[in-house]
């Protein structure tokens, strides 16, 4: 008995170790969302509007919800990268959260998170993505519409 209870404790410790040296670590932040420091992120969508007409910039508004698993992968992961991050300087970003902006979600007609709305505030012409998207695709299409101004 003392000797399944020695081996049971060793392989705890052993394996207690090896998950904390294989590098993963916990962070939490307010309401559990990863910091997004590399975007500047305006928290209106009319003054982003007003800014982007007089800087002849596209705005980029990402719809998201607290809730939403995949918007905090895109918090995590593709609004991280550093292209992505060097390609955000090109738009005025803004962040709508669709539980605090219904009406506006309304309007824009989201119906799935994330939804990535990127438009002309001169012309009114807009591209939208619905779901995540990875830094690569992410960068191609800031790339893309960035080239287009």
């Amino acid at each position: 008995m003392k000797s399944w209870t020695l081996l049971t404790l060793i392989l705890i410790t052993f394996s207690v170790g090896a998950f904390f040296s294989s590098g993963i670590h916990f962070s939490f932040t307010k309401n559990n969302r990863p910091p997004t420091d590399g975007i500047h992120w305006e928290r209106s969508l009319e003054s982003s509007l007003l800014e982007a007409k007089a800087k002849h910039r596209m705005v980029f508004v990402d719809f998201y919800a607290d809730w939403c698993s995949y918007c905090k992968q895109m918090d995590a992961v593709s609004y991280q990268d550093p292209k992505v991050v060097k390609l955000s300087e090109e738009f005025i970003c803004t962040k709508v959260n669709v539980d605090k902006e219904k009406k506006l979600a309304q309007e824009f007609q989201v119906d799935g998170l994330p939804t990535l709305v990127f438009m002309e505030p001169s012309t009114g012409k807009m591209k939208r993505f619905e779901g995540y998207l990875p830094p690569s695709s992410l960068v191609s299409v800031m790339n893309k519409l960035a080239n287009l101004r």
